[in-house]
């Protein structure tokens, strides 16, 4: 008989289990792991694929600005293609122009005698009619002779008697007389137009200066019609034309064109506080221009009316006592010459002028306004005046005298 023992064995002991409770903590320990990870590479993720996403922007920006500037430069160079013929025309305008021009701009040289003839100054002149030629009073000022250089380099000398000189707008002509020789009229054959200078040019518009600047004979400068209406203390009877073309010493009584090769002025001056161009020269206009020299040429003078006055700006107080008037322009009467136009017409110190021939005066510049009105008229013409004399309006005449030569203002 068996025992129990053998009929039911007893199991063994089993040895504890040292991993069961890894197997539960290092999922757990993984997943938080894990989760920390993700946790600290969300932001990185997200940074860098924001990046990815501003680079594929960014390119994209890129490309779209480097079809634009493709697609602009194609179209630039387009443009420049139409822009090259339009500045080929306006420079074969310019080329044109002064190929019109050149042969009638001479070079002058004031030669004065003291032992020998000496050169006392240079300058530049046009030639307006046949056998004429412009330039200004101060080019030829006191000369005993004047060199003419023409463009074919032909010189020819003038004795200083032929010339006619006019002070005032700084203007002379020099007239070759009839002996002179053959060639040298020849030269003389073409001659410059003029503009009329109050109503063919505006400001903005293109101008050439031709001349002799520092001697250098037909140098052309090209600007723009900067101003017109411009004063020179030393021109008192002239508004002047302002330029951006270069104009230096030399250039002096040289004309100043449009673009068609018509003289709108004649320079004169520049404004510079070096002595140098500083983009800033003066012309006298074509219309005064051409009234002087026909003066010049047919009287041997430019005559210009008078009245024998005394004139001021009115202050701003008496402008207030004008009433209805004070906003017009208007001149005060300071003195009246005795046995004088002004004199004769009962113009009488106190009178305050505001028409000239129903001319208003200009506001801000009265007194040049009527100075230059009178001298404009020719002497003997009748003129009407109105003035103010103690708060009464009259109506004054007046025959204007000849201005005297020697009168500054």
């Amino acid at each position: 008989m068996q025992s129990r023992h053998e009929d039911y064995p007893i199991a063994e002991p089993v040895a504890p289990n040292r991993h069961g409770l890894w197997t539960l903590v290092a999922p757990l320990l993984a997943l938080a792991l894990g989760g920390l990870l993700v946790m600290y590479l969300i932001p990185d993720v997200k940074q860098r694929w924001g990046l990815r996403e501003a680079s594929v922007d960014a390119e994209a920006v890129y490309l779209k600005r480097k079809a634009e500037l493709r697609a602009e430069s194609e179209q630039a160079v387009d443009l420049l293609k139409d822009l090259d013929q339009r500045v080929q025309l306006v420079s074969l305008g310019f080329r044109t122009t002064v190929r019109k021009v050149v042969p009638t701009v001479v070079h002058l040289t004031n030669e004065r005698k003291e032992v020998s003839y000496r050169t006392a100054g240079t300058g530049s002149g046009v030639i307006v009619k046949p056998n004429v030629i412009l330039t200004n009073h101060h080019v030829v000022k006191s000369a005993d002779r004047v060199m003419v250089t023409f463009p074919s380099g032909r010189k020819h000398l003038v004795d200083a008697k032929h010339l006619r000189l006019d002070d005032a707008s700084d203007l002379a002509i020099l007239i070759l007389p009839p002996e002179t020789p053959e060639a040298v009229q020849d030269e003389m054959k073409i001659v410059s137009e003029f503009a009329d200078s109050d109503r063919d040019i505006q400001v903005g518009d293109w101008t050439l200066a031709i001349g002799s600047p520092l001697g250098l004979r037909q140098t052309v400068s090209q600007g723009i019609l900067s101003a017109t209406g411009r004063r020179l203390r030393s021109m008192d009877l002239v508004k002047l034309l302002q330029t951006d073309a270069a104009i230096h010493p030399g250039n002096s009584g040289g004309p100043l064109y449009d673009l068609v090769g018509r003289i709108v002025g004649i320079n004169v001056a520049i404004a510079s506080d070096n002595g140098s161009n500083q983009g800033i020269g003066f012309a006298i206009p074509s219309n005064v221009v051409k009234k002087n020299i026909e003066e010049l040429y047919e009287f041997g003078e430019v005559r210009r009316g008078f009245l024998g006055i005394v004139l001021r700006d009115l202050s701003d107080e008496e402008r207030e006592g004008l009433g209805g008037e004070r906003h017009s322009g208007a001149v005060f009467i300071s003195a009246v010459q005795p046995d004088s136009p002004a004199s004769h017409a009962e113009l009488l110190p106190g009178d305050v002028v505001l028409l000239v021939n129903e001319q208003k005066l200009d506001r801000y510049d009265s007194t040049f306004h009527f100075r230059q009105l009178i001298a404009d008229f020719a002497p003997g013409a009748e003129i009407s005046f109105r003035v103010l004399r103690t708060g009464n309006a009259l109506e004054k005449r007046a025959t204007v005298g000849k201005r005297p030569v020697d009168l500054k203002r």
